[in-house]
C-alpha cells in the first residue's frame, strides 16, 4: 500500500474451538491489543500502518469454556510505501544562445522513480527515470532566447503499488542573446593626414568589450 491510503481493516475471524465467544490477544508493531469474536463470527478492527514493514501477530486466543482453552494465531505483514518525490534544480542559471540547456532531476521513494518533466505550458518534455537519490541531468538542447520555466509533473515509483505523487517543483532558466558589434557607417571619405571617428554600434547584455 501507499502513503496516504488511510486505514486497514483487520478481519478476525473465529475458525475453530469451544465456547460462544473468544477473546483475542494481538501485537500491532509491538503494541498489545485485544478484542472479541463470536463463535463461528468475525470481527473488523481499524490498523492505522507505519511507513514502512507493519506486524501484527496473534498471540493468544482464548475461548469461554470452563476450561478457558487458549490457542494462537498467526502473522501477517502490511508494507507501506511512501510517496515517490521528485525535484528540479538548476545546474546553470543562464545559457547562451546556441548551447544546450541542462536542468537537474532527483528524488526520493522506492527506485526506481519515473517523473513527467513539463514546459510552461504543461506539455510533458521528456519522462525521466530516476534509479538513486542523485539523479541526472536532462539535456533540454538550444533553447530559443528568453525565460523557460520547467516543472515536475506525475511521478510514480517503482514498488509493487506503483505508488504516484504530483510534483511541485518548478526551475526557470534564461537563454541570452549572443552581442555583436558593427561600424555605424559603412564608408567614409577623408583627406591625407585626417582622423575620423568611425563609431560602434554595440548590441548584448552587460559590459561588450570590442577591443
Amino acid at each position: 500500500m501507499c502513503e496516504g491510503d488511510g486505514a486497514v481493516s483487520l478481519v478476525f475471524r473465529h475458525t475453530q474451538g469451544s465456547g460462544s465467544s473468544f477473546v483475542i490477544t494481538y501485537m500491532e508493531n509491538g503494541t498489545q491489543k485485544t478484542t472479541s469474536v463470536g463463535n463461528g463470527g468475525s470481527n473488523t478492527v481499524l490498523f492505522n500502518p507505519n511507513l514502512g514493514t507493519n506486524t501484527i501477530t496473534i498471540t493468544k486466543v482464548e475461548d469461554d469454556s470452563p476450561a478457558s482453552c487458549a490457542g494462537t494465531g498467526n502473522t501477517i505483514t502490511i508494507q507501506m510505501n511512501p510517496k515517490p518525490v521528485a525535484t528540479l534544480s538548476l545546474v546553470d542559471p543562464e545559457y547562451c544562445d546556441g548551447e544546450d540547456v541542462f536542468v537537474h532531476y532527483s528524488g526520493n521513494g522506492v527506485y526506481p522513480i519515473n517523473a513527467e518533466v513539463l514546459d510552461a505550458s504543461n506539455t510533458v518534455v521528456q519522462t525521466v527515470t530516476i534509479n538513486s537519490v542523485s539523479g541526472g541531468n536532462l539535456n533540454l538542447g538550444p533553447l530559443p532566447v528568453g525565460s523557460h520555466t520547467y516543472s515536475i509533473g506525475n511521478i510514480t515509483d517503482g514498488s509493487g503499488t506503483t505508488c504516484s505523487n504530483t510534483g511541485n517543483s518548478t526551475v526557470s532558466v534564461t537563454v541570452l542573446s549572443l552581442p555583436t558589434a558593427s561600424f555605424v557607417k559603412n564608408q567614409y571619405t577623408i583627406c591625407d593626414g585626417e582622423s575620423v571617428d568611425i563609431g560602434q554600434l554595440v548590441t548584448g547584455i552587460g559590459t561588450v568589450s570590442t577591443s
